[in-house]
Protein backbone atom coordinates (compact mmCIF):
# COMPACT_ATOMS: atom_id res chain seq x y z
CA UNK A 1 0.00 0.00 0.00
CA UNK A 2 1.13 3.42 -1.26
CA UNK A 3 -0.20 6.59 0.65
CA UNK A 4 -0.65 10.00 -1.97
CA UNK A 5 -1.98 12.93 -1.65
CA UNK A 6 -4.91 14.66 -3.93
CA UNK A 7 -5.96 17.70 -3.11
CA UNK A 8 -4.17 18.01 -0.20
CA UNK A 9 -5.82 14.53 1.33
CA UNK A 10 -4.44 11.65 2.28
CA UNK A 11 -5.38 8.30 0.37
CA UNK A 12 -3.82 4.94 -0.05
CA UNK A 13 -3.32 2.71 -2.87
CA UNK A 14 -2.48 -0.75 -4.01
CA UNK A 15 -2.21 -3.09 -6.77
CA UNK A 16 -1.89 -6.26 -3.99
CA UNK A 17 -5.30 -8.01 -5.30
CA UNK A 18 -4.68 -9.32 -8.32
CA UNK A 19 -8.31 -8.54 -9.61
CA UNK A 20 -7.00 -4.75 -9.29
CA UNK A 21 -3.84 -5.47 -11.07
CA UNK A 22 -5.89 -7.02 -13.89
CA UNK A 23 -8.59 -3.87 -14.16
CA UNK A 24 -5.56 -1.45 -13.67
CA UNK A 25 -3.47 -3.67 -17.25
CA UNK A 26 -5.18 -0.96 -19.81
CA UNK A 27 -3.70 1.96 -17.52
CA UNK A 28 -0.26 0.02 -17.01
CA UNK A 29 0.24 -0.62 -20.87
CA UNK A 30 -0.72 2.99 -21.64
CA UNK A 31 2.29 3.96 -19.36
CA UNK A 32 4.88 1.48 -20.89
CA UNK A 33 3.89 2.54 -24.70
CA UNK A 34 3.93 6.01 -24.58
CA UNK A 35 6.42 9.12 -24.44
CA UNK A 36 3.72 11.73 -23.58
CA UNK A 37 3.98 12.57 -19.66
CA UNK A 38 -0.03 13.54 -20.28
CA UNK A 39 -0.97 10.03 -21.45
CA UNK A 40 1.32 8.74 -18.77
CA UNK A 41 -0.14 11.27 -16.17
CA UNK A 42 -3.65 10.19 -17.40
CA UNK A 43 -2.76 6.42 -17.16
CA UNK A 44 -1.73 6.67 -13.37
CA UNK A 45 -4.65 8.77 -12.41
CA UNK A 46 -6.87 5.64 -13.60
CA UNK A 47 -4.58 3.11 -11.59
CA UNK A 48 -5.18 5.46 -8.57
CA UNK A 49 -8.95 5.30 -9.40
CA UNK A 50 -8.73 1.52 -9.70
CA UNK A 51 -6.41 0.92 -6.41
CA UNK A 52 -8.02 3.41 -4.29
CA UNK A 53 -8.63 1.28 -1.00
CA UNK A 54 -11.40 3.51 0.11
CA UNK A 55 -14.20 5.48 -1.57
CA UNK A 56 -13.24 9.29 -1.93
CA UNK A 57 -15.80 11.72 -0.90
CA UNK A 58 -18.69 12.28 -2.46
CA UNK A 59 -18.28 8.98 -4.21
CA UNK A 60 -21.15 7.13 -5.58
CA UNK A 61 -21.99 3.90 -4.04
CA UNK A 62 -24.03 2.59 -6.70
CA UNK A 63 -23.86 2.01 -10.96
CA UNK A 64 -21.32 -0.72 -11.22
CA UNK A 65 -17.29 -0.68 -11.07
CA UNK A 66 -17.08 1.19 -14.61
CA UNK A 67 -18.94 3.68 -13.50
CA UNK A 68 -17.47 4.31 -9.97
CA UNK A 69 -13.79 3.93 -11.92
CA UNK A 70 -15.31 6.91 -13.97
CA UNK A 71 -16.36 8.91 -11.68
CA UNK A 72 -13.16 8.56 -9.43
CA UNK A 73 -11.25 9.35 -12.06
CA UNK A 74 -13.11 12.55 -12.85
CA UNK A 75 -12.43 13.58 -8.93
CA UNK A 76 -8.75 12.96 -9.46
CA UNK A 77 -8.73 15.31 -12.09
CA UNK A 78 -10.45 18.09 -10.21
CA UNK A 79 -8.46 17.46 -7.14
CA UNK A 80 -5.23 17.42 -8.16
CA UNK A 81 -2.78 20.09 -7.52
CA UNK A 82 0.59 20.63 -9.78
CA UNK A 83 2.65 19.64 -6.98
CA UNK A 84 1.11 16.30 -6.89
CA UNK A 85 1.26 16.08 -10.49
CA UNK A 86 5.08 16.15 -10.20
CA UNK A 87 4.97 12.61 -7.75
CA UNK A 88 2.73 10.75 -10.23
CA UNK A 89 5.45 8.90 -11.44
CA UNK A 90 7.20 8.16 -7.97
CA UNK A 91 3.72 6.62 -6.99
CA UNK A 92 3.52 4.16 -9.95
CA UNK A 93 6.82 2.93 -10.02
CA UNK A 94 6.34 2.39 -6.07
CA UNK A 95 2.97 0.60 -7.24
CA UNK A 96 4.62 -1.23 -10.10
CA UNK A 97 7.44 -2.35 -7.34
CA UNK A 98 4.06 -3.32 -4.74
CA UNK A 99 2.10 -5.73 -7.46
CA UNK A 100 5.67 -7.57 -8.51
CA UNK A 101 5.85 -6.26 -11.72
CA UNK A 102 9.15 -3.89 -11.44
CA UNK A 103 12.20 -4.08 -9.47
CA UNK A 104 12.62 -1.93 -6.74
CA UNK A 105 15.36 0.76 -7.46
CA UNK A 106 18.14 -1.03 -4.73
CA UNK A 107 17.03 -4.27 -6.39
CA UNK A 108 19.34 -6.30 -8.43
CA UNK A 109 17.92 -9.12 -11.00
CA UNK A 110 18.72 -12.80 -9.74
CA UNK A 111 21.94 -14.65 -10.77
CA UNK A 112 19.32 -16.52 -12.75
CA UNK A 113 17.05 -14.36 -13.99
CA UNK A 114 16.63 -13.47 -17.73
CA UNK A 115 17.88 -10.20 -17.31
CA UNK A 116 21.21 -11.10 -15.96
CA UNK A 117 21.73 -13.85 -18.39
CA UNK A 118 20.94 -11.33 -21.39
CA UNK A 119 22.88 -8.71 -19.79
CA UNK A 120 26.07 -11.12 -19.79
Amino acid sequence: MTTFTIGGEAISVSLKVYARIKRAWKYISAIQSGADPYVANDAIIGVIAVGADAPFPGEPVSGGKDAIEAWRIEYIGDNLTVEEIKRLPDLMSALLVEAGLSLAPTEAPAADSPETALAA
